[in-house]
């Protein structure tokens, strides 16, 4: 009777049992170990370029440029106003790159007031890239930076764009000391072809730096500018010209709808002993003349060709000329 009496006091004294709660729920537990879906390209490329850390900015700037997604636009805009001067570089080049209007009032912002001069040179590059006509005026202002890299990048931007409005700033830049930039600035005004530049060129014709000469007689055919005809010809017949300044003159005469550069184009196309370089451009002096009574001569001269390079530049040409009436 005392055991049984014990036994009862003990459960009674036991604490009731029940199940446990549930901790796990299948359904929740579900949805946290789904993966989550990966960012795209561009969603962390745009993401990263709001990050704290710099190298992460600099790297999305970089990416976006690759992706050239036109959604990422306003997000590089902002990034023109970085605290870092290699992310307001890399966004500029990304604007440039993508082509893209919206961004041109921001870049030219940055192209006059931007501290760093090599974020001043790649906007002006990707201001070329974009060609809007709104950018000319800050580009020609650019001309007279102080640094060499922006004013380099400007004319080259100036040359793409082809604007004839950005002549007089081009033709005052040609004071500029550095050989160099003056190279630079006279093909640009070949570029844009406008022939009013013309009397500012000629007078480097006769330059002693042969890179201006050279640069000088190039943009004068392009500019298809009559009035340095016998200047050209007579680089044609100068014991001094080098064959180079030879060629670039029976190019420059052929532009301008000048045949006088025949017979020396095609004495030194056949002089297989004639540097590679010369002969092609013989080549190119050639084709401008688009003479089909070039056939005959050329088709022999091409049967014989040792030079690959050359003997395909004779080939394409011939293949251009216009049938013989």
């Amino acid at each position: 009777m005392k055991k049984m009496t014990l036994v009862v006091l003990m459960l009674a004294a036991a604490p009731v049992w029940s199940a446990p709660k549930a901790v796990h729920n299948p359904q929740k537990a579900q949805k946290k170990m789904r993966p989550q879906a990966p960012q795209s390209p561009l969603q962390k490329a745009m993401n990263d370029l709001k990050s704290p850390d710099v190298a992460l900015r600099r790297q999305a700037a970089e990416d976006l440029g690759t992706l050239r997604d036109a959604h990422a636009t306003p997000a590089l805009v902002v990034a023109l106003s970085d605290e870092d001067a290699v992310v307001r570089s890399s966004a500029s080049r990304a604007l440039g790159l993508m082509r893209t209007p919206d961004g041109v009032k921001e870049l030219t912002r940055v192209l006059s007031t931007d501290p760093d001069a090599q974020v001043r040179q790649s906007a002006a590059v990707a201001l070329g890239f974009i060609g809007d006509p709104q950018s000319v005026g800050p580009l020609t202002a650019t001309l007279k930076d102080a640094e060499m890299g922006p004013r380099f990048a400007a004319c080259q931007a100036l040359a793409i764009m082809k604007s004839p409005a950005a002549v007089p700033a081009l033709k005052e830049a040609l004071n500029d000391p550095s050989p160099q930039y003056k190279r630079t600035v006279i093909q640009a005004l070949g570029d844009i072809g406008d022939v009013s530049a013309a009397p500012a060129v000629r007078p480097y014709i006769d330059d002693k730096d042969a890179q201006l000469q050279a640069a000088a007689i190039h943009s004068l055919g392009k500019m298809k500018d009559t009035a340095s005809a016998s200047d050209l010809k007579k680089m044609l017949k100068k014991k001094t010209s080098s064959p180079e300044l030879k060629m670039a003159s029976a190019q420059a005469l052929a532009l301008q709808g000048n045949p006088a550069g025949r017979s020396a184009a095609l004495e030194v196309l056949q002089d297989g002993t004639m540097d590679r370089r010369v002969r092609l451009q013989a080549v190119r002096a050639l084709a401008a003349m688009k003479d089909p009574s070039l056939a005959g001569p050329l088709k022999k001269l091409a049967e014989k060709e040792q030079d690959a390079s050359v003997k395909n530049a004779v080939q394409s040409f011939l293949e251009s000329l216009p049938p013989a009436r």
